[in-house]
């Protein structure tokens, strides 16, 4: 008897466990920006072609964002220097979340 009721309360712990692990995909959304690298395949140059998507605190594929197109231009500059730039704009609130 004693060994079904240890069994049962491990079995619940690690239900309970289990559970609260589980989190639902629309509470899930990004704590700090990011730079991730993508591509995309170009028929006319017939290979892919690698470029940068900036995303923002709290992005969430359940929501639209504006996009912001832009050049590479300058290889030089600081992807990090862009992404606190942009952070910044965002959380004082001159510019509203984007997706660059």
């Amino acid at each position: 008897m004693r060994k079904n009721i240890t069994q049962l309360v491990i079995s619940s712990i690690t239900g309970l466990l289990l559970f609260s692990s589980c989190k639902n995909q629309k509470e899930t959304a990004l704590q700090e920006s990011q730079f991730y690298t993508d591509s995309i395949y170009s028929q006319n140059l017939e290979t892919y072609r690698k470029h940068k998507v900036y995303l923002p605190v709290n992005f969430s594929k359940e929501r639209q964002y504006p996009i912001v197109y832009s050049t590479d231009g300058d290889e030089k500059l600081s992807y990090e220097f862009i992404r606190k730039t942009l952070d910044s704009l965002i959380s004082n609130q001159v510019i509203e979340p984007i997706i660059l």
